[in-house]
């Protein structure tokens, strides 16, 4: 009994090497939970972008109302299909050059994409 007690305290004693491996596992997990929020963070901020630039946009052009809605309407549609045309295309990425890289990839997509459009002048 005290030989297994022994046996099973030995098994369950972590090396160094192995807590450094779990520090690293929950770091990356860590990093993966804050992409994943990220790309809901992403939608949101591409609508958000997409509403108040219409303004300006039917100014530009003299859009009356219904021309207005119409093309509201449509480029607010154009994000939403844009996010399904991108999740079919993600999937193949992430099978192809797994989930973390292509998480990374579409992140520093949109930082370039917000950090253009954040210096363009209207």
């Amino acid at each position: 009994s005290r030989k297994q007690d022994s046996n099973m305290r030995e098994k369950l004693a972590l090396s160094e090497g192995d807590v450094q491996a779990s520090y690293c596992k929950r770091t990356v997990l860590v990093i993966c939970a804050l992409n994943i929020s990220l790309g809901g963070f992403n939608m949101g901020y591409n609508l958000s972008v997409v509403n108040p630039m219409m303004e300006n946009i039917s100014a530009i052009y003299g859009w009356n109302s219904e021309e207005d809605e119409l093309y509201t309407t449509m480029l607010s549609s154009a994000v939403t299909l844009g996010a399904v045309i991108g999740a079919y295309m993600g999937g193949g990425m992430a099978k192809r050059f797994g989930g973390t890289k292509t998480m990374i990839a579409c992140n520093v997509v949109f930082f370039v994409g917000g950090s253009i459009l954040s210096v363009i002048e209207v």
